[in-house]
């Protein structure tokens, strides 16, 4: 499969026997890591048995709201967002990302300012519908609003299926992590196993609880792990000063019979009695993206790898990952969360902790790869070319202080955390999804409430096992295309979501326009992915750096409802069907949610305010380097940065100035009754 941008097999990591007698410290960290994600899958199943123990239970939905649902302190709720949000990548691909492609990683910060704009505009209607409606599942506003058939099979489809992809690349990544950590000991198979073990325990006995209470756990892990690696970086190897070249790091080695790493692997020999590392300038070569902007480095790319790529490919393409990003607030396992809150007013404090996330989240892993980037000169190549992860942990366990190794331990945990609470969270959105908008509302209406949840930890099995076969056929390299499968997928999903709740708009256009993007999904997709092993390199270059393919599949869903839809009648009409009359048991409600109703849930209510967020969604495009170039030769211009990078730094942080701004101007009404039992009372 050699070139193959989807399936590429992750070679094992050759076993490291002399490694293990210094590895005893880390295997007691993961040991207790591990009891303690039994620990409280027990105490969760517990706690959702006392909630089941009423002789209505079974008739009731109550045994689905204890597995699927739950209300939590708005701490819990962000610490679980964040967990869940910032997958393995945040820990392992970042660091890795930016010692590849420099600063082009940046690009991750202004997908989450646009992942939050989308947020911002999609959950105060929808949290304030579900909790008027008694939702129980992340689609349950699409069958709600739009009573058919078609159009809620085809939501959950777009919105179910790239958890797949989601959980086949959080299983890979756990377990190439651990190959790596262990050196060798456990394969990726093994790991990725024990990974789909876990998970379906969590899930299968504590549900919703032991979801969120193991995010908590591990998101307080991640974040220690974060904080004390920053002190130490800037304390051993002072990153803040490697853009110049008289850095406290810089030094040189013999590199003459020493072989420099190329893309991961042993390469040509310095020839070189002086090689230099430490410090950006000398320590990093002159074609990267430490150093030029992205248009430069897609102009000058040798034609051996590539290159050169047309105008503005690198921004274009850079454009187009952020525009995907406005998707990521539909995954079900984020709407699922959504819920948790008490009280809408919970719900604006998350949100706003949230906002800031991204730079605690991933700072760090930026600090680390620059790090490993201004040494990788002389690291990469004694270490065997690892990557910038295990580097890292490898140099900082090379001393003997306690306290480096234990920060090592507490890193690779965070890792693995970071890889688990996400995947255990997407099995159980998906399992929620199917369960109980085709399962419950299309199949059978009237089982009992017990039902349900066990079919849907037969899906979860189901679910955990394609996925881990999936995973086996993946490896790093390839997760981005991934990405763009995933979010081509997904954003499918938001015609239904964002027309629904901000238009009139009708079944049979939203239903038309879903057919049509999934529909030209497919090629558009595929040719972005392998157009110039098919003779289409050209179009394959339009759908990655000027209209890239998930974008325009979902533009002409979009356009297809907006044709259709100004030629539909006004009709409000509901239809008559049995799936109809289901869904007014349901929802307390015979006629199809209308916008006047939806408007009418708002009354009393402030959503963010749209000057906030047009300023936002203005500066977004801003967060991309379009207008400043720094050519072969430069080197940093502020501090370790190019002004370029910068820039973009800047604009993200503007950017996220203003959606703090539309989240502080949210003001839900108040209400004394409680939100709990508003959606209990719902049977």
């Amino acid at each position: 499969m050699a070139g193959n941008p989807l399936f590429v097999p992750f070679p094992d990591v050759p076993y490291n026997e002399e490694a293990q007698s210094n590895l005893t410290g880390l295997y007691a960290t993961f040991g207790v890591y591990f009891v303690a994600l039994v620990g409280i899958a027990i105490w969760a199943f517990r706690t959702k048995l006392a909630a089941e123990q009423n002789a209505q239970a079974a008739k009731s939905r109550v045994e689905l709201q204890a597995h699927y649902t739950g209300t939590y302190h708005p701490i819990f709720i962000a610490l679980t967002i964040f967990s869940t949000a910032f997958s393995g990548y945040t820990v392992i691909g970042v660091p890795q990302t930016t010692l590849e492609n420099g600063y082009y990683v940046l690009q991750f910060f202004a997908g989450t300012c646009a992942q939050s704009l989308a947020m911002l505009i999609f959950f105060p209607r929808l949290r304030r519908i579900g909790m008027e409606r008694g939702y129980l599942s992340p689609t349950d506003f699409v069958a709600d609003r739009y009573r058919n058939k078609g159009v809620t099979l085809l939501a959950v489809f777009a919105a179910c299926l790239p958890q797949f992809i989601y959980l086949a690349v959080q299983l890979a990544s756990f377990g190439e992590t651990l190959a790596g950590l262990s050196r060798g000991l456990i394969p990726k198979f093994w790991g990725s196993l024990i990974a789909v073990v876990f998970m379906l325990t969590m899930e299968i006995l504590g549900g919703m609880h032991s979801v969120v209470m193991s995010d908590v756990i591990q998101a307080v892990i991640m974040l220690a792990g974060f904080i004390i690696l920053v002190f130490v970086l800037f304390q051993e190897y002072s990153v803040l000063e490697m853009g110049s070249a008289t850095c406290p790091t810089a030094g040189t080695f013999d590199g003459t019979n020493i072989q420099e790493c190329f893309r991961g692997a042993p390469g040509l020999f310095f020839n070189d009695s002086a090689v230099e590392y430490g410090c950006i300038p000398q320590g990093i070569g002159a074609f990267s993206m430490m150093k030029i902007d992205p248009a430069t480095f897609g102009d000058e790319l040798l034609p051996q790898l590539g290159g050169p790529f047309p105008p503005f490919f690198m921004n274009g393409r850079w454009f187009w990952f952020v525009v995907n990003f406005l998707a990521f607030p539909l995954n079900p396992h984020l709407i699922q969360r959504m819920f948790l809150a008490e009280k809408d007013s919970q719900l604006v404090g998350v949100v706003k902790l949230l906002l800031f996330s991204p730079f605690v989240a991933m700072g760090p892993g930026v600090i680390a790869g620059v790090t490993v980037a201004a040494h990788w000169n002389l690291w990469g190549s004694s270490l065997g070319c690892p990557s910038a992860f295990a580097t890292l942990g490898v140099i900082l366990q090379q001393g003997d202080s306690a306290f480096l190794y234990g920060l090592v331990s507490l890193l690779s945990c965070a890792a693995l955390a970071a890889v688990m609470s996400s995947a255990d969270s997407v099995i159980l959105g998906v399992s929620n999804c199917v369960t109980v908008d085709i399962y419950r509302n299309m199949i059978n209406p009237d089982t009992d409430a017990r039902t349900p949840v066990r079919i849907g930890m037969v899906i979860s099995v189901i679910m955990a096992l394609v996925s881990f076969w999936f995973c086996m056929e993946i490896s790093g390299p390839t997760f981005l295309n991934w990405l763009s499968v995933q979010n081509g997928i997904l954003f499918q999903v938001a015609p239904a979501m964002l027309l629904g709740l901000w238009t009139n708009v009708k079944a049979g256009p939203i239903f038309a326009g879903q057919v049509v993007g999934l529909i030209t999904a497919v090629p558009l997709i595929a040719i972005m992915l392998f157009g110039r092993a098919w003779d289409m390199a050209t179009l394959q270059g339009i759908l990655t750096g000027y209209f890239a393919a998930p974008s325009l599949a979902a533009a002409l869903n979009f356009l297809t409802v907006f044709l259709l839809h100004r030629g539909a009648t006004d009709d409000e009409s509901t239809p008559t069907s049995e799936y109809n009359d289901v869904l007014e048991k349901r929802y307390n409600d015979a006629n199809v949610l209308s916008l006047e109703t939806i408007e009418k849930f708002m009354e009393g209510s402030i959503e963010p305010r749209k000057l906030w967020l047009a300023l936002a969604g203005a500066v977004l495009p801003l967060t991309v380097p379009w207008f400043f170039t720094s050519p072969i030769g430069s080197n940093p211009d502020v501090g370790i940065m190019p002004f370029w990078a910068f820039f973009v730094l800047l604009m993200t942080i503007l950017d996220t100035v203003f959606l703090f701004l539309a989240a502080a101007s949210w003001r839900p009404k108040d209400t004394t009754e409680s939100e709990v039992a508003l959606v209990d009372q719902t049977i």
